[in-house]
């Protein structure tokens, strides 16, 4: 469309003309205004303003202060001139000069909080159980000539006859006040175990390596906090990750679903036992069968029949974190220290059980088919198979202050990209609460052999197997944080989700925490294996602990 310069020129200059003239009537609204109050101020009289008179907010009284206002409660910004002003204070809360690349920049920041909160998907990969022995310090057995130590032949230890070993290296031990490594499966009284030279470990025994690593848990995790302009601000944080319960385990409970006893084990000439699949060294205070001369006290159980190891962990807490203002800033770099309290709930458990048959065999080591089956002359040592097991859980309250920094790279924001991290130490009390039970602890073929002939004494209904301990401590645990977020906004790219008003004000995060903390008691490290007649008890064996999070979330800013 073409407009004619004419109307063009017409239009201006109509509108300047009802500029003027607007001009005009506001000069004549505020003169009449302005001659309004010289008339109220000319006709006040010295002793105070006319009956029915408005009054002014400073009256005109020649010996008032004139820093008193009137009435009283009149805000500060009604002071009399030179402070009045028709406009609001200026809302900045900081005005600084800071200096970048040998150039002076004026900053103002303009006052402003901003809120913030997130919704987050977890998930947890706590710490393995760790590699503590199941069992009692036991002796090593060195193969063909260790060349340090003391060491005494087979053929001098009472394990067995030369016969035995026909074809074979000679094994050595060394000499040990540990328990000796390997149980009874014989009993006859003149055999204990006869080994295969191609096996130096025929009677493995197990630690906490055995038990895999946890698989990552589900979790959840919610933050809530402010910012301010200046960098300052406030976060707590409170999440939850799920039980993690990895579980080893050898040997059958049922077979077909048929559970093992005594006598199916019999009927299958012990195809289903193996002495490979565990095995416990005990303290029992005892001395050693058969004169081993030089090791400790003691002797290992078999568990033939089923074997089981498992470890539990579960974890959670919550914190908060106080930041102060940039220490440092520039256009893509921001650094502020924070301080915080934290509280920290680690729940771990471990738990053994152990089946064994209660029969007696000849063990030479692998057959011809590869298997670790008895060779023959299965013989019921005790009425039944019996179970052995133990518990022992650990729960641990930390709780302390911490410090730390948080640094900040790119602008952030819901229209741009931001990488931030923090790290955080602390130095928090540990409140930590062991309980431990469990029954039939201990060596039950050796005791019926050599101490209580035809009858383990564990095993006797007349004596009491069963066991349980208890105890709490308080010291202090070490801790360490370190976090890494990636915001971005994605939201506004997707064609229908960008459409949704409750998406408007969100960003997308996605973040890694690793959370280590030292001196805490472990379940395995923390039990002292001992065999009837002695029981196991606690004694705190602390490690460190950690876990790693993964997190996505989607945070609200308002």
């Amino acid at each position: 469309m073409r407009i004619q310069p004419s109307l063009s020129q017409m239009s201006i200059a109509a509108g300047r003309s009802l500029a003027k003239l607007t001009s005009a009537v506001a000069n004549v609204r505020l003169w009449a205004l302005a001659a309004g109050m010289a008339l109220t101020f000319n006709s006040a009289s010295a002793q105070g303003p006319m009956p029915g008179q408005a009054t002014l907010h400073q009256p005109p009284y020649a010996t008032n202060n004139p820093s008193v206002l009137y009435p009283a409660g009149t805000p500060q910004t009604y002071a009399p001139w030179p402070q009045v002003s028709p406009y609001q204070s200026a809302n900045v809360a900081m005005d600084q000069y800071r200096r970048s690349d040998g150039l002076w920049f004026r900053e103002i920041f303009h006052r402003r909080r901003e809120y913030f909160a997130s919704l987050e998907a977890t998930a947890v990969w706590y710490r393995n159980a760790g590699n503590a022995t199941i069992g009692s310090p036991y002796a090593p057995l060195f193969i063909d000539g260790f060349p340090t130590g003391q060491f005494a032949d087979f053929y001098n230890t009472g394990i067995t006859t030369a016969t035995n070993f026909a074809g074979m290296s000679p094994g050595r031990f060394a000499i040990d006040t540990r328990v000796f490594p390997y149980p009874a499966v014989d009993s006859n009284a003149n055999v204990i175990v006869t080994l295969d030279d191609n096996d130096p470990n025929p009677f493995p025994i197990r630690s906490g390596k055995s038990i895999n690593t946890p698989e990552g848990q589900l979790g959840l995790q919610l933050k809530w906090g402010f910012e301010n302009e200046d960098g300052s601000g406030f976060m707590i944080t409170g999440w939850f990750g799920g039980e993690a319960d990895p579980v080893f385990k050898r040997g059958y409970e049922f077979i077909n679903g048929v559970p093992v006893t005594q006598e199916l084990s019999q009927l299958l000439g012990g195809a289903n036992l193996n002495v490979r699949y565990g095995n416990v060294p005990l303290d029992n205070g005892e001395p050693a069968p058969l004169g081993l001369g030089g090791f400790g006290t003691g002797g290992t159980q078999k568990f033939d029949t089923y074997y089981e190891l498992s470890h539990t962990t579960q974890a959670g807490g919550t914190n908060f974190s106080v930041y102060s203002s940039s220490i440092f800033r520039s256009d893509a770099v921001q650094v502020r220290p924070l301080w915080g309290m934290r509280y920290l709930n680690i729940q771990e458990g471990f738990k053994f059980r152990g089946i064994d048959s209660g029969l007696t065999y000849d063990y030479d080591g692998p057959g011809g088919d590869g298997t670790y089956a008895p060779d023959g002359g299965i013989t019921p040592y005790t009425d039944e198979q019996w179970e052995a097991r133990l518990s022992n859980n650990v729960e641990s309250h930390i709780a302390g202050p911490e410090i730390g920094f948080r640094i900040d790279l790119g602008d952030g924001g819901h229209d741009g990209f931001r990488i931030w991290g923090e790290t955080i130490f602390g130095l928090n009390a540990n409140f930590e609460e062991i309980q431990m039970a469990g029954d039939n602890i201990g060596d039950a073929l050796t005791d019926g052999r050599f101490e209580n002939p035809g009858m383990p004494r564990m095993l006797d209904p007349a004596n009491q197997s069963e066991f349980a301990d208890k105890e709490t401590s308080t010291h202090v645990s070490p801790l360490f944080q370190q976090s890494v977020f990636m915001d971005f906004n994605f939201v506004r790219e997707l064609p229908v989700l960008r459409r949704i008003s409750i998406l408007e004000d969100t960003t997308f995060r996605l973040g890694y925490t690793y959370l280590w903390v030292g001196e805490v008691s472990r379940p395995i490290d923390s039990i002292n294996w001992k065999g009837y007649p002695l029981y196991p008890s606690i004694q705190q064996g602390r490690k460190g602990w950690w876990a790693q999070q993964v997190s996505a979330a989607i945070d609200w800013t308002y």
